[in-house]
């Protein structure tokens, strides 16, 4: 591909590409070793690593946040209640990556902020950017 703007990439097929990341810089700011590492064995999703992907494709793609994201059932997933809303969440949206309820509702306020900062928001209007209406 050729250096560019590419809206509308899903976050998994723009991390398959070789390029560098601000998530590969991490480890190489350490050595290439630890780069090499990262590739080899990247790190498991954390509950922040999920909020902040679920922030960007808000931010970014927000037609297909419904479709990649989803607010989890409330409650204690050990009591029978809960594991059947579950279930029937899952098997509704199989390819959704699920949010406890309170970070789930974090995300609208932080998109937001995001947009009403001068900044962050002349950079989103840019072209290849984001549309904040």
């Amino acid at each position: 591909m050729k250096p560019g703007i590419y809206p509308g990439i899903d976050p998994a097929e723009y991390h398959r590409w070789p390029w560098m990341s601000n998530s590969r810089m991490k480890p190489l700011r350490r050595s290439p070793a630890h780069l090499r590492e990262y590739l080899a064995n990247p790190p498991k999703q954390t509950e922040d690593m999920l909020l902040g992907s679920a922030l960007d494709c808000l931010i970014f793609d927000r037609e297909l946040f419904p479709e990649k994201y989803r607010r989890a059932p409330e409650g204690d997933r050990r009591t029978k209640a809960v594991k059947e809303a579950w279930a029937d969440a899952e098997a509704a949206y199989p390819d959704a990556d699920f949010l406890k309820p309170d970070l789930f509702d974090k995300l609208e306020p932080m998109r937001d902020a995001v947009m009403a900062h001068p900044a962050a928001s002349a950079l989103l209007k840019l072209p290849g950017g984001v549309q904040t209406s």
